[in-house]
């Protein structure tokens, strides 16, 4: 027993040491100067990479570019920004903007804490489904999508389908007017005449819609008796 504790009292000072030095419970230094001018963003987050070991940038991620000049390259540094990196979110850190990527500029979301009621390059829709479509077009030949478009917009898709291939395929225009009223001024935008039932249309006439018109459908024929609905979608975004 003597033995016993002679061993364990012998062993005790490194047994502590051990405990002790294994794990040092000091707090580094601040050895990071923090540079508050807007430019030196990049240089801020390069720190806080280096001692959190993650990228704060990382294309992809969440997280927006925060400084002065806009960004011309992905998070490498040197890869040119494309088509691939729609989306990517940049803060003006000197003007507090807030922008999205739209190949090849940065669109502008929100300044200040004020949000931007139209910015451009985000697709919108006007979404219509039409249950009995011939009694509809028996009804009135013209049918409004928009009454009063808010801002100039820019057509970019249009896709119909129809819950049957019909005999009589939809015979429709998609056009824009001065007022629903009279329909003064009417534009075709496109012909959106659908085959085997559907549609899928990208090429315009004229795309670009004015602020302040009437955005709407017309019809050029009845269409089939036999069709139970018909869904017509519009994609577009504000210039």
């Amino acid at each position: 027993m003597k033995k016993i504790r002679f061993i364990l009292v012998a062993w005790l000072p490194m047994i502590v040491f051990l405990c002790v030095g294994a794990w040092d419970n000091t707090r580094p230094g601040d050895s990071i100067a923090w540079n508050v001018a807007a430019g030196d963003i990049r240089s801020n987050n390069d720190a806080i990479e280096v001692v959190l070991g993650i990228d704060l940038s990382m294309e992809g991620s969440a997280s927006p570019w925060y400084q002065s000049s806009a960004p011309t390259t992905t998070a490498d540094g040197s890869t040119a920004l494309a088509a691939g990196n729609n989306g990517m979110l940049w803060v003006d850190s000197d003007n507090q903007v807030l922008y999205h990527y739209v190949h090849p500029s940065w669109v502008l979301i929100a300044t200040g804490s004020a949000l931007s009621a139209r910015p451009s390059g985000l697709e919108h829709w006007y979404l219509l489904n039409m249950a009995d479509p011939p009694t509809l077009q028996g009804l009135d030949s013209q049918w409004s999508l928009d009454p009063n478009t808010a801002a100039a917009l820019t057509i970019t898709k249009v896709e119909i389908t129809l819950d049957a291939d019909p005999t009589t395929e939809f015979d429709l225009d998609l056009k824009f007017a001065d007022a629903f009223i009279g329909l003064a001024n009417a534009t075709l935008i496109a012909a959106i005449d659908t085959t085997n039932g559907t549609s899928n249309i990208t090429s315009f006439s004229d795309a670009t819609v004015p602020a302040g018109k009437v955005v709407y459908l017309e019809w050029g024929g009845a269409p089939d008796a036999a069709t139970i609905q018909g869904n017509v979608k519009v994609v577009w975004d504000y210039d």
